[in-house]
């Protein structure tokens, strides 16, 4: 079976119209939506009667809606009276969903415990339907719970880079900053909290307290291939994730000096956990064992020739005073001697063999003598 993405409000109003002229377009059997425009866009879509029956599931999606997305402007706050719960938004259309519990208020209660006296928080929007939802969440949160800390807006479409990365350095030791759904600009040092699963790295952001996407794709996953299936999905009723958990970013609590506050934090999943001494430095190690051993070996066989050389000069010492003695006894001994070779060649005589008569060694003592 294809899996086909579309992306974006163009890419489903493409695909629809595609099913309308299209014969043989390929329908799905299932609907993915992810997130809460997507959902507000396609209740808006002309679905004409060939889209309408296939089931759909809503996925990070908040328990009420804009009724009208029309209605939604950017950098502007959303009233109540515009919202409306999400189960009412149905319209007799098969849907299901895997709703967001709303965790800003779990992401500041994570702030406050690493950062006890945390008393200001800088939102950085993009002044998007999703950042504009979670800031009202945020206001209602911390006005019951947290009144004590202060609540500001950065709108990072609004302002270049170095503007706000000029403000945030400018707030004080016991402030942080919380990012949407848009990028934190480069070369901020403040602690940074997000309200979305996104990849934790560098030494800056530090986390946040949310559902991770592994959860939510499992769940999906199981949910659609029941549909496909033919499970109806009525029978499938609305529901949340149930293990979010605050998620930390092990590098940066190094780099803010916060491990002893998160150490007593239930429950954590740490990321972009930095290697143990032993693993960043083993081969470095390795090589230095290795050079240690190699040294070492060099060394002893060095003491050993030197000893083997020191031995040698003291046997050759001891040899030649011996000789020496041997020789001035042979030398002066009264006992003639004459050495023959194994042909009877006279080698050598002492000289004592003058005295034997019986024998003429005249000729080895001239030779003995040159």
């Amino acid at each position: 079976d294809r899996v086909s993405f579309l992306s974006g409000r163009f890419g489903m109003q493409a695909a629809f119209a595609n099913g309308r002229v299209n014969k043989d377009i390929s329908i799905p059997s299932v609907l993915i939506l992810i997130g809460d425009e997507s959902w507000m866009y396609y209740r808006i879509m002309n679905l004409r009667g060939i889209w309408e029956n296939i089931p759909v599931v809503l996925v990070d999606v908040h328990a009420e809606i804009m009724n009208d997305f029309s209605k939604f402007h950017f950098h502007k706050s959303i009233p109540d009276s515009l919202m409306i719960p999400l189960h009412e938004s149905k319209n007799g259309l098969p849907v299901t969903a895997i709703m967001n519990k709303d965790n800003e208020g779990y992401t500041v209660w994570l702030m406050k415990q690493l950062i006890p006296n945390l008393n200001e928080i800088v939102f950085l929007s993009t002044g998007g339907y999703r950042d504009e939802y979670a800031l009202d969440v945020l206001k209602k949160t911390m006005a019951i719970q947290f009144p004590e800390i202060k609540l500001s807006v950065l709108y990072n479409r609004r302002q270049k880079n170095k503007d706000i990365q000029a403000k945030l350095s400018n707030l004080s030791k016991n402030a942080a900053v919380v990012v949407g759904s848009g990028e934190l600009p480069d070369n901020v040092d403040i602690p940074v909290f997000q309200l979305t699963d996104r990849q934790l790295q560098g030494n800056t952001v530090i986390g946040g307290y949310y559902p991770l996407k592994k959860d939510y794709a499992s769940k999906v996953a199981d949910i659609a291939l029941k549909l496909h299936q033919g499970e109806s999905i009525d029978a499938i009723p609305f529901s949340f994730i149930d293990d979010e958990v605050p998620c930390l970013n092990k590098t940066a609590l190094n780099h803010f000096h916060l491990n002893r506050t998160a150490s007593d934090i239930p429950d954590v999943v740490y990321a972009n956990v930095p290697p143990s001494f032993w693993v960043k430095y083993m081969r470095s190690l390795f090589l230095l064992a290795l050079t240690v051993i190699v040294l070492v070996i060099i060394l002893i066989l060095n003491l050993r020739e030197k000893l083997y050389r020191t031995r040698l000069a003291r046997s050759m010492d001891k040899y030649k005073k011996v000789y020496d003695e041997y020789q001035i006894l042979y030398e002066n001994m009264p006992v003639g001697l004459a050495f023959f070779d194994s042909v009877g060649g006279l080698l050598y005589t002492s000289d004592a063999a003058d005295d034997l008569h019986c024998v003429d060694f005249g000729c080895c003592r001239t030779a003995k003598n040159q």
